[in-house]
């Protein structure tokens, strides 16, 4: 599988990365290059800038980018499903019962907070809106599928039938 990971050097991206480079994964880290963890080095890394349509502005500074609003992961793949034209329901899976194929989308105890006012200020950047933005993405994963599936679902549906068993309780 060809797998894009933002930010992939630190803290859930490193283990999301390293978990993909050892199932054989092929990865590609983007991040802004200030670590470079050796164990990453199976990866193809791109280092990237906020700025490069003003250099000066950005020569020495770190700039915080992010969305304006936090959506849950429910609501990105409601959006990625609505963009591919889909009308897969979603089940929430408890987390006891989600596949090892799959434990990296378990719930995780995370605070994040980004203030991207200095990148708005000194370089005039603004986010993109993910109404516009999520459907551009899902288009080029449609046409662009990975050239090895691994079509092995079998843990899913275990999953996913102990989950509706569950709530029919």
């Amino acid at each position: 599988m060809r797998v894009l990971i933002l930010g992939g050097t630190l803290f859930i991206g490193r283990r999301i990365a390293l978990e993909l480079l050892a199932r054989g994964d092929d990865v590609l880290v983007v991040h802004r290059g200030q670590t470079e963890p050796a164990e990453l080095s199976g990866c193809a890394h791109v280092h990237v800038l906020a700025a490069l349509d003003r250099p000066s502005a950005a020569s020495g500074q770190v700039f915080n980018v992010g969305d304006l609003t936090t959506g849950t992961v429910r609501d990105w793949a409601l959006a990625i499903l609505a963009a591919a034209g889909s009308e897969a329901s979603l089940i929430t899976v408890p987390e006891d019962l989600v596949p090892p194929d799959l434990e990296d989308t378990r719930s995780i105890a995370q605070h994040f907070l980004v203030d991207s006012r200095k990148a708005a200020t000194v370089l005039g950047w603004h986010p993109s809106d993910p109404a516009g933005t999520i459907p551009v993405s899902v288009r080029w994963h449609l046409e662009n599928p990975p050239a090895e599936v691994d079509e092995d679902f079998s843990a899913d549906d275990r999953a996913l039938a102990a989950a509706t068993a569950a709530s029919e309780l």
